[in-house]
């Protein structure tokens, strides 16, 4: 059985998400009664060589090189954006924080193998329920004209009718080059004509062996329905075969026909869109083709199927698309840990902004300046990949894949430290040549910090000391897979100041007992400990050769259908990863779920109703500014049952009758 590894895990997800009750009470002008302000300064020393790159620049020999990035005058530094992400994601994970700065995607199965996912993609994808229509899109809304069952149309005949090469291309082109297995390579052999200027009826001339599934074969007819040919891509080539002892072929032949019908326009589902858009969005012909059609208002071609209620329920680009999976990453965080209507602790002392909010951050990272003259290490190339969540088995765990039903993920992704680096082996056209710092580098920086409570200075200490473990460190820059950026990050704290962070882990305890002892602070310390001496090779990227020899990855399927998985850092560097069952996939008739959509159709009703408040307590603060006191009182009552509990509406309300109360001493 293959091993599943990574040079990453997880820290599992806190139960329970604290919400500071003093969230809406938050300014830079009005003090909180224990606020504090003043500024911490740091001291960042390098224990194995370190690289915070300014992006890569290709050079004169060709190369792109990675260099740390600097002052005008050389002087290297870490900037404070990055110390401030580092420090935060670990405050995040500290306090129970949520999880709501991630980049949503829903992935998509296309699989025709003998598997739980090829039963469930055959189950779905049938012929005569996959329907062709135009897709164009008008500002921020999208629409389809519906054009029914597609038909088909041979290469042959094409090529007899149009003069096109379209049939020696699918026999003799070169598949293993990317760009000939995509429809845009056809379109490219079709340059000039115009694909609907013709007329097709049905083809009663078609070989019994090619009337497979419920095909609607058309052939050009002058008297015919007008219609408009359409490429998809060519996933091989069309070749001779043998099936059941008689010659045969095998490979596309057949293009696409999307007859004229007129419908009237299916104005869709955003979310539909959506799925369609984040599925679609590395495939060739999307990223490189269509998706410039779309965004210039033309009309592009897809393939769509309906639900139970006859609407319409998936979108692709080929007859055979990828098909949305059950779920999403947002639905495997869940709704707590997304909730836009609370602000958890690093919001309130960080800051947040989206289109229609925003806090200004009360806590302020400087850069951190290299003192001395830092030594160079030495350069060399370096492969940095890019983990891709679309592979469950790492991501997910448990059984789990991306169309089951409940998934949970594995939690915050995060690098263990590495006690040494490593090298890695990659293309040239993957590979970056590196000029980091060596070990021993040390950089001083400041944290200023504005009107914060006790606790939250407190939680700001804890997240910056890793909880006053000595042995902990955490990484900081470029190359974190191979050991590269391990840090250890020193601040002098008083004895006052070490009572702050006592107050936040007695706070965090009283919210979740057992915290200390928790899942979620044990991995963390655990991979801020790092990875045991000798044990480097068990925490590296799985590997696949162009020639398919090695695929790791495949192998990891195999081995996580059958109950191995990724497990805790803790339990690969114990050795007791445990088996998984496999939860299957969702049912097919079933609708799928969206968390983002119901989160943001709740962040939209809140903007609605908070906008509807704000103009009534202007209505409020102008009848004050009149002197109309009991007016205003009036309103705000009023206003007050509308929106129990609002803060805002409340205060209001208790300086009107304050100012009341006044004018009645006054008169008195």
């Amino acid at each position: 059985m293959a091993t599943l590894k990574a040079p990453f895990n997880f820290v599992p997800l806190s139960d329970k998400v604290y919400f500071p009750a003093w969230a809406d009470q938050i300014s830079h002008d009005v003090p909180f009664s224990d606020g504090l302000s003043g500024e911490l300064e740091l001291t960042i020393t390098a224990e194995t060589p370190i690289l915070v790159g300014a992006g890569p620049k290709e050079e004169q020999d060709g190369w792109k090189h990675v260099r740390f990035v600097h002052t005008p005058d050389g002087r290297p530094y870490i900037p404070g954006s990055t110390l401030k992400g580092a420090i935060r994601n670990v405050l995040e994970i500290m306090s129970c924080g949520k999880m709501s700065r991630f980049d949503n995607s829903r992935f998509s199965i296309r699989d025709l193998s003998k598997s739980n996912d090829g039963d469930f993609y055959r189950a779905k994808i049938k012929p005569g329920k996959i329907y062709c229509g135009w897709l164009w899109k008008e500002h921020d809304r999208y629409f389809l004209e519906d054009c029914g069952v597609p038909g088909r149309i041979s290469v042959e005949h094409i090529d007899h009718k149009l003069g096109t090469r379209l049939e020696h291309f699918v026999k003799n082109g070169n598949f293993q080059k990317d760009l000939n297995r995509t429809a845009k390579a056809k379109y490219d052999l079709a340059k000039g004509i115009d694909l609907a200027a013709y007329r097709f009826s049905d083809d009663f001339n078609i070989p019994n062996n090619m009337k497979v599934g419920e095909r609607k074969f058309k052939v050009f007819d002058d008297g015919g329905v007008p219609g408009t040919i359409v490429f998809t891509g060519q996933p091989g080539p069309r070749k001779p075969t043998t099936k059941n002892g008689k010659p045969s072929w095998t490979g596309k032949y057949f293009e696409f026909v999307f007859l004229d019908t007129n419908s009237e326009p299916i104005e869709l589902d955003k979310w539909v869109v959506n799925d369609f858009l984040t599925v679609h969005k590395n495939s060739p012909d999307f990223k490189d083709f269509r998706k410039a059609q779309l965004n210039n208002g033309e009309r592009i071609p897809v393939f769509f199927m309906r639900d139970n209620h006859g609407d319409v329920d998936a979108i692709g680009l080929s007859y055979m698309f990828r098909y949305p999976t059950f779920s999403s990453i947002a639905d495997g965080i869940g709704k707590l840990h997304q909730d836009p209507t609370h602000l958890d602790l690093a919001e309130c002392m960080f800051g947040y902004t989206t289109p229609s909010r925003s806090l200004k951050g009360r806590v302020q990272f400087s850069h951190a300046f290299a003192m001395g003259t830092p030594q160079p290490s030495k350069p060399l190339k370096m492969a940095l990949a890019t983990p891709n969540p679309s592979y469950y088995p790492l991501y997910l765990g448990d059984g789990y894949s991306w169309n089951s039903e409940d998934i949970k993920i594995a939690g915050r992704k995060r690098y263990p430290v590495r006690n040494r680096v490593g090298t890695n082996a990659g293309t040239d056209a993957m590979s970056n040549i590196i000029h980091p710092l060596e070990p021993g580098s040390v950089f001083k920086g400041k944290v200023r910090f504005h009107n914060l409570r006790r606790v939250e200075l407190g939680a700001l200490l804890a997240a910056i000391t890793l909880l006053d473990n000595d042995k902990c460190r955490h990484n900081i820059g470029m190359g974190k897979p191979l050991g590269y950026g391990k840090v250890k990050i020193s601040v002098a704290v008083s004895d006052e100041l070490q009572t702050c962070q006592t107050d936040f882990v007695n706070l965090i305890e009283r919210i979740q007992p057992g915290w200390c002892e928790s899942a979620t602070i044990l991995e963390l310390l655990a991979m801020a400990q790092g990875i045991p001496a000798g044990r480097e090779q068990e925490f590296t990227y799985m590997q696949q050769d162009n020639t398919k020899h090695i695929n790791h990855f495949k192998d990891g399927l195999a081995a996580y259908a059958q109950g191995g998985q990724l497990g805790r850092f803790t339990q690969i560097i114990s050795g007791n990863v445990p088996h998984a069952t496999s939860k299957g996939n969702a049912q097919t008739g079933k609708k799928r779920i969206d968390t983002a959509r119901d989160l943001a159709i709740a962040a939209e009703a809140l903007e609605k109703t908070e906008a509807k408040r704000d103009e009534i307590l202007e209505q409020a603060q102008g009848l004050i500014n009149q002197g109309r006191y009991s007016e205003a009182k009036t309103l705000l009552e009023k206003a007050l049952k509308n929106f129990p509990g609002d803060d805002k509406v409340s205060v209001l309300l208790h300086d009107v009758n304050k100012a009341i109360e006044d004018l009645f001493v006054a008169i008195e």
